[in-house]
């Protein structure tokens, strides 16, 4: 091997050898790139796990200082300027397959009839046929849920009912709450 083709041959191996090099180096930075964005990633999940336990732990408090308030007949109180008012939360979230007897029952008492939304369900492509053979249907009957919420809400505003009167398959919770006024 001739001496101009010996410094070649090393300098395409000095050359291959700076491309394995700076691979390698960029490999290393993106490793490290890769290391802290899991690093930051858990520190969000870890974040946002506190945040919902001191949610919890705010919740209970209201709840908590809300029964206070209403056990010793206050309605409510100014804290550092900021004023708390005692108030009663719902929550409505109704089992959807109940009978449509406890629903037409229940809205009827409180005189929500109109909140029912009756419904036909047929596949598309027959209704037409269905329709001119007289043919048997679904029906199905739904409620809104927000505005099931609104109409016992407002029945119990009017003592038309107490939470005692709602359907167990409404799943409708009235829980103390503290508003910032």
């Amino acid at each position: 091997m001739s001496n101009e083709n010996y410094e070649d041959s090393v300098q395409e191996a000095i050359d291959e050898a700076a491309e394995v090099l700076n691979g390698k180096e960029q490999l290393r930075l993106m490793m490290a790139k890769a290391g802290a964005i899991v690093k930051a990633v858990e520190q969000v999940k870890q974040m946002q796990a506190d945040l919902k336990q001191r949610e919890e732990q705010v919740a209970e408090a209201k709840a908590s200082l809300a029964e206070e308030m209403r056990v010793v007949g206050v309605e409510m109180v100014k804290v550092d300027g900021v004023v708390l008012k005692a108030c009663t939360k719902f929550v409505c979230h109704p089992n959807k397959s109940t009978e449509e007897s406890v629903w037409r029952s229940f809205l009827s008492k409180i005189h929500a009839e109109f909140l029912l939304k009756k419904a036909l369900k047929v596949p598309g492509e027959f209704e037409e046929q269905l329709r001119a053979a007289g043919i048997a249907y679904t029906k199905a009957t739904d409620v809104n849920t927000t505005s099931l919420k609104a109409a016992i809400s407002s029945a119990l505003k009017q003592n038309l009912i107490t939470v005692a009167d709602v359907p167990e398959e409404l799943h409708f919770l009235s829980l103390d709450d503290i508003t910032l006024a």
